[in-house]
């Protein structure tokens, strides 16, 4: 991989991961303990992360380092606080994502990314249909 690959694949990463998070820049920044003048260059890719850095987003993102260079598949997980809540009540709670609050319960049952992202669109979508009302 050259060295502008390399930036492209973090950069897409970065932001990848920042919109499945559902987390705005300033958001994102703010975990990282960076300006979002610098997450923005970050996922734009004029500039690459040190290797502070990626060790401050991999633990603010909780993903692997590999995972923001593209070494490995991206796996995320989500923490419940940044599901949406929906009448005072976490989104979790609903039976729309009884199943993810389960594996919250017992991690060693397996729940495939592909579910957890269907479960959190769910509960995001009950959040919009509820605040629609």
């Amino acid at each position: 991989m050259t060295e502008q690959e390399l930036v492209t694949t973090v950069s897409n990463n970065l932001l990848l991961i920042r919109k499945h998070l559902r987390l705005t820049q300033e958001q994102a920044a703010e975990k990282m303990d960076i300006t979002k003048g610098m997450l923005s260059r970050y996922e734009t890719g004029s500039s690459m992360p040190t290797l502070y850095s990626l060790y401050k987003i991999s633990e603010a993102y909780g993903v692997s380092i590999d995972m923001l260079l593209g070494k490995e598949d991206i796996t995320i997980n989500v923490d419940t606080n940044l599901l949406p809540v929906v009448d005072d009540e976490p989104a979790y709670t609903y039976p729309e994502t009884t199943e993810y609050a389960a594996h919250l319960d017992d991690p060693n049952k397996p729940v495939s990314e592909e579910r957890v992202r269907e479960i959190i669109q769910e509960a995001f979508d009950l959040y919009q249909k509820k605040m629609n009302k």
